[in-house]
């Protein structure tokens, strides 16, 4: 497995060995759990070399969030890569990427009908910051296939819409979410959670599936009430919850009065405590 610290590595690298292989490519934040390692394996499984970064990218964290403390071990992501065969990992520094006081040279102009449902509302200039690392790795990486996991479904259909503009040769797959046992999906905040708290916030899943059910079962959707409900239910298990959100879109996240099956799309933020989670279901 090889360590590439910098641009001007990865791209003398690549000149050298890649430009002529099929690539996969993972992006990652680091603190890796079996959720990134599904991403690694399935580049594996279809890509002649594979890549992952490791890259806490500063600018779509907003203010109050949580940059400097979000979790971060390097040694024990290398080890899990390692043991995936992954070919490549790429680590760039802060610098590396934006050079200029840690601020991007290009702000992306984002269709302000994308920024205002689920995340997009609630974190302004959080995809803005997303769009901007994308690009900058996109254009370094050349990789023939990227993977996304579906827990981050609003950043997924940015991310391909981005691709199918700029990037035509790169194809974005979105892998679905792994989940724990309890059916809490796997992130990397799981980590601020407590034994009890991860038990708990496992209800968030089942909430999900049963408004799926309501949706099914009636066709027609009431956002509000179904949202009501949703909070309701959560807020009866514990005080701890503070729903933010929960929406109903179809697939391409356009908004929908009426079931469509197999193309309906329900995500959800909530804050356990302090800790916001995030999980969606389409059905």
């Amino acid at each position: 497995m090889i360590i590439i610290k910098s641009t001007l590595d990865y791209l003398n690298t690549y000149n050298k060995q890649l430009n002529s292989k099929k690539i996969g490519f993972v992006p990652t934040m680091g603190y890796l759990h079996e959720g990134h390692l599904s991403l690694v394996k399935e580049s594996i499984k279809n890509n002649e070399v594979t890549i992952v970064s490791i890259f806490v990218n500063p600018t779509q964290f907003g203010k109050g969030e949580d940059f400097n403390s979000y979790p971060r071990n390097t040694e024990r992501d290398l080890a899990l890569l390692k043991e995936t065969g992954t070919d490549i990992v790429f680590i760039p520094e802060v610098e590396d990427i934006y050079p200029n006081n840690h601020k991007s040279l290009v702000e992306i102009g984002i269709d302000s009908d994308f920024t205002n449902k689920l995340c997009g509302k609630y974190r302004p200039g959080h995809f803005n910051g997303v769009a901007q690392i994308i690009i900058k790795l996109f254009s370094i990486v050349k990789a023939n296939n990227t993977y996304f996991g579906l827990k981050d479904y609003q950043q997924y259909i940015l991310i391909k819409n981005l691709a199918s503009t700029f990037f035509p040769y790169t194809k974005v797959i979105g892998v679905p979410t792994i989940r724990e046992n309890s059916g809490l999906a796997m992130s990397s905040r799981n980590t601020y959670l407590t034994e009890d708290e991860q038990l708990l916030a496992s209800s968030i899943y089942k909430n999900l599936i049963m408004i799926s059910n309501i949706i099914k079962e009636n066709v027609t959707i009431n956002h509000l009430s179904l949202a009501k409900l949703f909070n309701d239910t959560l807020l009866k298990k514990s005080s701890l919850f503070t729903p933010q959100y929960l929406e109903v879109y179809d697939t391409n996240l356009n908004q929908i009065n009426t079931y469509i099956q197999n193309q309906t799309f329900i995500g959800t933020a909530v804050y356990l405590n302090k800790v916001r989670l995030i999980d969606n279901i389409t059905f």
